[in-house]
């Protein structure tokens, strides 16, 4: 998961920038590949509490899920990768994300459709692991008091 700190020390250099941009809208899954909330095993082990380890499900690296995992080194997403990489000269670490993403519609709009793509494809994989019956317990999906899905 990316820190709060961190977080605040990519954006604080292009700061106005970042404040005045008009090339898109922070979309739900743009900000949680930038934030590490989300569909990231280490989030959802070490602060929901609903998955039993912090390993990747999309790679045999045996690596932690994290944001920065997804977006720079899983093996899954290394096709969808090509685009955001080229558009961001090939550094995708936060504060490069950030820098170019204020300058660049191009980058702006890589980044868009990387998460979108990317994040979309954890979440279906997710429901599918909360929908199975045989998955832990701790991982199924919640119902409310009417038997409804949460």
């Amino acid at each position: 998961m990316v820190s709060s700190g961190e977080l605040a020390a990519a954006i604080r250099p292009v700061l106005k920038e970042w404040v005045e941009r008009k090339l898109g809208p922070l979309t739900c899954h743009l900000t949680q590949l930038m934030i590490g909330h989300g569909c990231f095993a280490k989030y959802l082990c070490e602060v929901v509490g609903r998955e039993p380890s912090v390993v990747c499900h999309h790679c045999d690296d045996g690596a932690v899920d994290t944001a920065e995992h997804t977006s720079a080194d899983c093996s899954a997403w290394a096709e969808t990768r090509t685009a955001l990489s080229t558009a961001f000269d090939g550094d995708i670490s936060l504060p490069a994300l950030v820098r170019k993403m204020v300058a660049s519609e191009e980058a702006w709009a890589a980044l868009r459709v990387f998460s979108e793509a990317v994040i979309s494809a954890k979440e279906a994989a997710e429901r599918q692991r909360e929908d199975d019956t045989n998955s832990l317990p701790l991982r199924r999906r919640r119902r409310d008091h009417l038997g409804r899905m949460l």
